[in-house]
């Protein structure tokens, strides 16, 4: 036997015997009298007739939040033609920009892998690739600075819209 089969089946036979002990269990009706064993749980000066407890006052129902009403999202995000028009040149504007950017982080990390396949220690490939941190500090800037301007161009309720949907992973 796997021992994840035996753990599970002591588990099992546990539950079935606790059941079978709660369903045995006979049900007896409280007697007026105090027994001698809640006899110590009775304070001294108590009489020995039970009073009933007052009953505790029940709380109202709070009443639910009222629902902020949510847009109901498309899947296309209901961009309009001009939306769409902004967009596109807001996304090429920033491609013309980082190009350069671009150009110069592919051709440090080719020369870093080149001086790694050469050998090079890790101090010098790190000076290598520190060559392209102002590049890509630039490119992380002008990403920003795309997002915030999309986010101009759409409405409120876009902007709940895409950020609630899930992307697709492709």
């Amino acid at each position: 036997m796997r021992p994840n089969s035996v753990i599970r089946s002591g588990i099992v036979t546990l539950l079935l015997t606790s059941l079978a002990a709660c369903d045995s269990a006979t049900v007896t009706a409280p007697s007026n009298e105090l027994s001698a064993a809640s006899m110590d749980r009775v304070p001294v000066s108590s009489p020995t007739t039970a009073r009933p407890q007052p009953a505790r006052p029940v709380p109202a129902p709070t009443p639910a939040r009222p629902v902020a009403k949510r847009p109901t999202c498309r899947p296309d995000t209901g961009l309009t033609q001009d939306q769409i028009a902004k967009i596109r040149a807001l996304q090429e504007a920033y491609q013309l920009a980082v190009a350069d950017d671009l150009r110069l982080i592919a051709a440090v990390e080719a020369e870093a892998r080149e001086a790694a396949a050469n050998g090079a220690s890790r101090e010098k490939i790190a000076a290598i690739l520190a060559k392209a941190d102002r590049a890509k500090a630039h490119v992380a800037e002008l990403q920003q600075r795309l997002r915030q301007a999309i986010n101009q161009v759409l409405t409120d309720d876009q902007r709940y819209c895409i950020a609630t949907t899930p992307r697709k992973i492709s």
